[in-house]
């Protein structure tokens, strides 16, 4: 899979910095004030857990869908679904996530390296994560964690009980295979 980087290093650079400054200039323009400490602690952090997403969503897939002979430009997309679909049902940052994936899909699939693209990655995550109002990106809830609570919450409001009392006896109902 690893091949040389196709990619002229001025398209990079192009691509990296409206990936990183577009949010950025969104953020300032809507009136974004970060939390400067926060935002130098996601800078460090980020990087790193964008490798290890970057490993499960891009490395892992690409692999099998390379064996298959699926060229780059079917592969990127698959990927790029796969990376956004994660983040439901946040539908802004579905998008945002579906398109910079794709890019970082087909950058990777052309050659360039992993760690370059985890910390273009990090540093975008952190400028839209901490430059952008929270009501805009919907708090960055997102996952199959949040999915899970908004829907016992929706589930506790229809019924009007506390959604605390209801989870075990409606699961025992509903999955009376796996609960218990």
């Amino acid at each position: 899979l690893r091949r040389r980087p196709t990619w002229p290093r001025s398209r990079l650079l192009l691509a990296d910095g409206a990936v990183i400054l577009l949010p950025a200039l969104l953020g300032l323009i809507l009136g974004g004030r970060p939390d400067v400490k926060a935002l130098g602690l996601s800078t460090l952090i980020y990087p790193l857990f964008a490798w290890l997403q970057l490993v499960v969503f891009l490395v892992i897939p690409a692999r099998p869908l390379a064996a298959m002979g699926l060229p780059a430009k079917q592969a990127a997309p698959i990927i790029a679904a796969g990376f956004a679909l994660m983040h439901a049902p946040n539908l802004l940052v579905m998008a945002v996530t579906l398109a910079a994936m794709f890019l970082w899909a087909r950058q990777y699939l052309a050659g360039r390296r992993l760690w370059q693209l985890a910390v273009v990655m990090g540093l975008a995550a952190t400028v839209f994560s901490q430059l952008l109002h929270d009501p805009t990106t919907g708090h960055m809830r997102v996952g199959p964690t949040y999915l899970h609570q908004v829907a016992k919450l929706e589930l506790a409001r229809r019924t009007q009980e506390s959604p605390l009392n209801w989870p075990r006896p409606f699961l025992e109902y509903a999955y009376p295979l796996t609960v218990g």
